[in-house]
């Protein structure tokens, strides 16, 4: 919570804008063929929102068959400024997905 307090007023800016980022993106994603066995890795916050995120990383999901959904603890969308078990946790996820693209 403290780092939320420290926010500067571009990141409420930005957090407002995400459902109208989503919604203009939607015609586009629905229109994509499919991705096949692209190694994908989709991460969501825990808290995240059903319709706008989590729903819509299913969709993304179905597009790419080798795509993995991993979930960040106690976290609603910004887990860059939510804590360090946050951070701590995509730092992981992305390490492992490193290492799964190497082979």
């Amino acid at each position: 919570m403290e780092s939320l307090r420290r926010a500067s007023p571009n990141f409420f800016v930005l957090s407002g804008d995400v459902g109208e980022d989503l919604r203009l993106l939607t015609n586009i994603y629905t229109d994509l063929p499919k991705w096949g066995n692209v190694p994908l890795t989709l991460l969501c916050g825990s808290y995240s929102p059903t319709l706008l995120v989590q729903d819509t990383i299913a969709r993304m999901q179905e597009h790419a068959k080798a795509g993995r959904v991993h979930f960040v603890p106690n976290s609603k969308q910004w887990w860059e400024v939510e804590g360090k078990l946050q951070i701590d946790s995509v730092a992981s996820i992305l390490i492992e997905a490193l290492q799964n693209t190497r082979g």
